[in-house]
């Protein structure tokens, strides 16, 4: 993780910056944000550019928003998810709002030789549609909901530059295959 304090960046900037590490990913139409952005751009904002102020908590695109709240892995839900994020908070609250990041790579380390046998080749399957449904049911239409099949991936992958170990999992995890669903 980098972390670069004081920066004043425009979309194109931040769109400049992020295309250094790599191609661009499109992101996902989300509920109430269609085709407001450049596809390539996320706004992760609880500030309404319609009608001025805070989003209410019972709208549509908050509600969506808030499953950003839940832990997760960026993009594990697509086929072939983010090879990293870039953020940019454009507007910081003096109090709350953070982003907080874990290493997936210590807590495999941690694990007793025993759990990491058994989790070894392991299947997760991760859908958007199942991460959002734990905050509210249907907040996608139908025809996205289509639009998003769910994805595998291997629960422990490594780092092909070093060969280092770490899961891949959070919120858009929906079950690993072989056990049983709750």
């Amino acid at each position: 993780m980098l972390v670069f304090r004081d920066q004043r960046v425009t979309d194109a900037q931040q769109k400049a910056f992020s295309e250094r590490w790599g191609p661009l990913e499109n992101t996902i139409v989300s509920p109430g944000q269609e085709a407001r952005y450049d596809p390539k751009l996320v706004d992760l904002s609880n500030t309404d550019p319609d009608h001025g102020g805070l989003m209410d908590w019972s709208d549509r695109r908050m509600l969506y928003q808030s499953g950003n709240q839940l832990w997760h892995t960026d993009s594990s839900f697509k086929p072939v998810p983010a090879h990293s994020s870039a953020l940019s908070g454009r507007e910081v609250p003096p109090v709350g709002g953070e982003t907080e990041f874990a290493s997936m790579r210590h807590a495999w380390a941690g694990l007793p030789d025993e759990v990491k046998a058994r989790l070894e080749g392991k299947v997760a399957v991760h859908s958007i549609i199942y991460s959002r449904s734990l905050i509210a049911k249907d907040l996608f239409d139908p025809a996205q909901a289509a639009a998003l099949p769910a994805v595998r991936h291997a629960l422990v992958r490594a780092n092909p530059a070093h060969g280092r170990k770490n899961f891949y999992i959070g919120s858009h995890a929906w079950f690993i295959e072989g056990h049983a669903l709750r």
